[in-house]
């Protein structure tokens, strides 16, 4: 009577919790105003084992996203802090975002309102 074949099929160690690690942005404070320089501080706390990179953008009254910086983050909880000079934007309301992005985690992104500008109108006075 012949042996029959027999097939073995070998798996490794199975993890079926997909191993992410967290990122949050919190507490995202702006100056209620500014008129020169947008002074900010966030809170990041990171677990993960890469860098962290926090983009940081502007969004006015027009619909368009500006750019402000970034920022990168190692693993750890970390008060971070940015000044930008505003200067050359119009005035107007404006959404401050603070975006982070890291290969091994979810984005996180917190946001806040600001006044940039005098709020001034121009204005020609004719006598």
């Amino acid at each position: 009577m012949p042996i029959p074949r027999v097939y073995i099929t070998a798996f490794g160690e199975e993890n079926t919790t997909m191993d992410t690690w967290s990122l949050n942005v919190t507490n995202l404070n702006c100056a209620s105003q500014a008129t020169e320089f947008l002074s900010m501080t966030w809170d990041l706390n990171y677990t993960g084992e890469k860098e962290a990179m926090q983009e940081i953008s502007c969004t006015g009254d027009d619909g368009y996203i500006r750019a402000l910086g970034t920022r990168p983050s190692s693993q750890g909880a970390h008060k971070m802090e940015a000044c930008f000079d505003v200067r050359d934007l119009p005035p107007g309301d404006y959404t401050i975002r603070v975006r982070a992005t890291a290969p091994d985690a979810p984005v996180s992104q917190d946001t806040c309102l600001v006044r940039i500008g005098d709020g001034q109108k121009a204005y020609i006075r004719i006598q």
